[in-house]
């Protein structure tokens, strides 16, 4: 059985629809992911609480609103650039210097090849003229529609001796070592919330107290709400933890006159 043979592209030049492709195909996913959206407001009741803790919390809350607002701006701004450049047509007058420069050198009146120059000429026209550009468009040929030729659209050294080693090990790095640790990464932190973003530990948690005491006095409620383990910080690395908390905290629980040991009961014991 005859060995396959394949065409690869010795100058480079389809290597440059492989790159448009793979750029596109990076492009409208992520354009999607980064479509900026203002944060949406949460209206607060006036005749709410008005004290001093809570006007605080108010405010800090009004403060992240400005760099909301910037991330918002900052992915817009990104996807703008990104698509200018997808769409972004060469302009008639760079081609026209491009093809003067190019004449001068492969003219054959000036000894340059003529097969080269017939090449030259057909870009040009294909970039400039425009039933050539038509059917660039339409057959990717600017002599109009041909017999179909495949080919493969990359360099001929990616295969090379030289190179070949160093561009598997570059793919095996991408595909089965990065894309797997990042997939796994996101599945690890993804399985720990629930479809309402709520760590499935809280749900759980609820989920026992409500089935122990359907109904539960107010100060019973916030007791479990403020077990949640969104506060701990090893559920969630935003959690802030101070020196000071070993110093204050049991202080103010001995401050608590209902907090006995009835109240420690599991397992919000094991919060502490």
């Amino acid at each position: 059985m005859a060995r396959a043979q394949f065409e690869y592209d010795e100058v480079g030049n389809t290597f440059y629809y492989v790159i448009v492709s793979f750029f596109a195909v990076i492009l409208f996913p992520l354009t999607h992911f980064l479509w900026p959206s203002l944060p949406k407001r949460t209206e607060v009741l006036k005749r709410g609480c008005r004290c001093e803790g809570d006007l605080v919390k108010r405010f800090q809350k009004e403060q992240i609103k400005p760099w909301e607002k910037a991330k918002c701006a900052i992915k817009g701004l990104v996807l703008v650039v990104l698509w200018v450049l997808f769409i972004l047509d060469s302009d008639v007058g760079e081609i026209k210097k491009k093809y003067r420069e190019l004449s001068k050198l492969h003219h054959p009146d000036k000894g340059g090849d003529p097969t080269t120059f017939d090449s030259i000429v057909k870009a040009y026209k294909a970039l400039t003229d425009e039933e050539s550009r038509e059917n660039w468009r339409l057959y990717g040929n600017p002599d109009g529609p041909k017999a179909t030729t495949f080919g493969i659209a990359l360099p001929k050294w990616i295969v090379s001796e030289q190179y070949g080693g160093w561009v598997l090990g570059f793919y095996a790095l991408i595909f089965m070592i990065i894309l797997p640790v990042a997939v796994g990464f996101w599945w690890y932190n993804s399985i720990k919330y629930s479809a309402d973003k709520v760590l499935l530990e809280t749900t759980r948690l609820y989920y026992y107290f409500l089935h122990k005491t359907p109904t539960m006095e107010i100060n019973r409620i916030i007791m479990v709400l403020a077990g949640s383990f969104e506060f701990w910080k090893k559920f969630n690395a935003d959690v802030v933890e101070r020196e000071t908390d070993d110093v204050e905290v049991p202080r103010v629980m001995k401050e608590l006159r209902n907090l006995g040991e009835n109240k420690k009961e599991n397992p919000l014991n094991q919060l502490i």
